[in-house]
Formats: C-alpha cells, sequence, structure tokens
C-alpha cells in the first residue's frame, strides 16, 4: 500500500516547492497531481478506517444472527437437523468468520477496501474543477486528522459526507494555500487561483475542526488556539478535554 501513496506523494514535490514559493499560478500544469494527491486523502482517512471496521462489526453481527443460513450449512454438514443446537450454530458462525478475521488480521480486507475507495474518488474527481486559494497575509489555514473535508447541501458539519454527495471537497496544502475541487459549471476553468478571503478561510478552518476525529494542527502563535476553542464552544481559560 505504501508503494501506491509514494506514485501519488511524490509528484506533489514541485507543487509544495511552488507554493513554498509563492507561485500557484504555476500549478495549471499539475492538475491531476493535486486532484489525486486530494483523493488519496479524501481515501486514507480516519474517517474511511471507521467506516472500514464498522463495516466489519456489521458482517459480524449479520452473520451471528442468520439462524436460518446456520441451520441450512449445518444440516449440509452432519445431515442432521441441528436448529435446536445453538453450540453447533455458533459453530457454523465461527467457521464462515474465520476466514474474514483472518484476512483482517493480515491487512488485506484494509488494503483491498482502502486502494478500492482510492481509485473511485480519484476517478470520480478527475473532472472537477481545481481553484487553489491563498490565504490572505493575516489568515492562515489549520489542519485536522482527516483533512479532506466534505461539504453538502443539509449537512451535519461534524460529519463528512459521503463523495458523491459532496458538492466541494477542500484540503488544505499548506498553511497558506488551500485545494478546492467542485464539479464545473458552464464556462467554469479546469484550474484558477482564487484569494480567499475571511469569508472562505473561517469557514474553511472550522470544517477541518469539525470534521476531525480528535486532533487539529497548526503553527504555534498564529491565534489558531482561540479558534479552536471558540468553534468547540470553550474559553481562552477553559480546560478542553
Amino acid at each position: 500500500m505504501e508503494e501506491l501513496w509514494g506514485k501519488y506523494e511524490t509528484p506533489m514535490k514541485p507543487v509544495f516547492n511552488a507554493l513554498d514559493n509563492g507561485m500557484p499560478d504555476l500549478l495549471q500544469t499539475k492538475r491531476t497531481e493535486i486532484t489525486n494527491f486530494v483523493a488519496l486523502h479524501f481515501a486514507r482517512s480516519i474517517e474511511v478506517q471507521r467506516i472500514h471496521v464498522e463495516s466489519l462489526s456489521r458482517v459480524e453481527r449479520q452473520t451471528r444472527a442468520n439462524s436460518e443460513m446456520q441451520t441450512r450449512l449445518a444440516t449440509a454438514k452432519y445431515g442432521l437437523d441441528l436448529s435446536k443446537a445453538p453450540s453447533i450454530l455458533t459453530e457454523i458462525a465461527e467457521e464462515i468468520l474465520a476466514p474474514i478475521r483472518t484476512m483482517e488480521e493480515q491487512g488485506l480486507l484494509f488494503q483491498d477496501w482502502i486502494e478500492g475507495v482510492f481509485e473511485r474518488t480519484r476517478q470520480h474527481l478527475s473532472q472537477y474543477s481545481l481553484s487553489i486559494r491563498p490565504a490572505t497575509p493575516s489568515r492562515e489555514f489549520l489542519l485536522g486528522d482527516c483533512p479532506a473535508v466534505g461539504v453538502a447541501p443539509g449537512m451535519d458539519p461534524r460529519k463528512r459526507p459521503p463523495l458523491l454527495d459532496a458538492r466541494i471537497l477542500i484540503l488544505p496544502l499548506n498553511p497558506r494555500f488551500a485545494a478546492m475541487l467542485y464539479p464545473p459549471g458552464p464556462g467554469d476553468p479546469m484550474f484558477s487561483v482564487d484569494p480567499a478571503g475571511d469569508d472562505v478561510v473561517t469557514p474553511i478552518n472550522h470544517g477541518q475542526i469539525a470534521q476531525a476525529h480528535r486532533r487539529v494542527y497548526y503553527r504555534p502563535d498564529n491565534g489558531h488556539a482561540s479558534t479552536v476553542r471558540g468553534y468547540l464552544g470553550f474559553s481562552d481559560l477553559e480546560p478542553m478535554p
């Protein structure tokens, strides 16, 4: 899996160099690389890992609850009607789940899952427009631990919307620049550089805080400690959990 990530992370070096030098206009030829990078962070996020774990738990619950299936398999295996033998039915359920657990312990299921999510995300975003959003000199973007933030109409701000529901995907690339992907409308360019004022930077930062699982990262002494506390409803003196 690391080989796959490296394939899409390595081409980002000239992108970060251009941003560090304050030259986002040079990135028009790097639209595909940046789009793939956003897809990568959307796919390998903590949120996708959570969905994977929940999916496996759901499979286990459904397997244990499906007594009809267990009875059919037990009858086929032993040639007897074992619908009244709970221990045998439990044994059958464990036999079904055993190879799934083995593959999960080896990391095979998660690898297959996350690589599939990435490929579907990459293909879906390939036709999106890319806007590089430079923050004004007095503002900076912060970064949550689930950094590819989605925006959808009527969404719960604390829950990242599914890919197909999201109208915009946003990923801060460094404290000064963010990448914004969106479905292009008639006449929209496939690449643009659009300055981000407070009316853009603040919602992006709030989205990073809202959709983070545990941590938000920012440069020391840039004022974002108050941004995080204020969004979460804590005063500057009040201890956070």
